[in-house]
C-alpha cells in the first residue's frame, strides 16, 4: 500500500513522486495498492507542501491507530500498531 502522506518532505525533484499511472506501469511496484493516491500527490502544495509535514505525520499516526491490524509487514519495514496501554514490538508502551 501507497501512503502518500509519507513522502519525502523536501520538493526537489528526486524527492517528488511520479504520477499515479506511471507507477501502476512500472512493473517493480505491482502488487502494490494505489488506492490512496490522489490525484494531487506529487504536487508538493496543501498538506504535500513541506510546511505542512507535522500535519501529514499526526494523519499517518491516526491512519496507523485507526487500523484493524495489530502489525503491518511490508518488504522494507514492519511496524506494531499499538494504543494507550497496549505493549509495541520493542517493549514499550504507547
Amino acid at each position: 500500500m501507497l501512503l502518500p502522506q509519507l513522502q519525502e518532505v523536501n520538493a526537489l525533484p528526486c524527492d517528488t513522486g511520479s504520477p499515479r499511472d506511471a507507477l501502476e506501469a512500472d512493473a517493480e511496484f505491482s502488487g502494490l495498492s494505489f488506492e490512496l493516491l490522489t490525484p494531487d500527490w506529487t504536487s508538493k502544495r496543501g498538506i504535500y507542501d513541506p510546511a505542512n509535514v507535522a500535519e501529514r505525520a499526526t494523519w499517518v499516526r491516526r491512519w496507523l491507530r485507526d487500523r484493524a491490524e495489530d502489525r503491518i509487514v511490508g518488504e522494507q519495514a514492519r511496524l506494531s500498531v499499538g494504543s494507550a496501554g497496549k505493549k509495541c514490538a520493542g517493549g514499550g508502551g504507547h
